[in-house]
């Protein structure tokens, strides 16, 4: 990741070094909230694209592997051919 696209994602973000600790406490429970929660949503949609690439590849081969297999594997899919 490149410095400015960096500072882009965090230019919204809190200001920590003014927060007092309580503040500090929650905002770090509310991040891991909000990470499990990403995790969680990342892996049903990791199963839902598996399903998808299981059932077209039994129609359509070798142009649904050429065109999404690699994609999937990006995502951190496994993709078994």
């Amino acid at each position: 990741m490149q410095v400015t696209e960096f500072q882009e994602l965090v230019k919204d973000a809190p200001k920590f070094v003014s927060m007092e600790r309580g503040e500090l406490v929650t905002c770090a429970y509310a991040m891991y909230a909000a990470g499990a929660k990403t995790d969680a949503e990342n892996a049903k949609l990791r199963e839902l694209c598996v399903d998808i690439y299981e059932m077209a590849y039994h129609e359509f081969p070798s142009a649904f592997e050429a065109a999404f297999a690699d994609r999937m594997r990006e995502l951190g899919v496994e993709v078994t051919t």
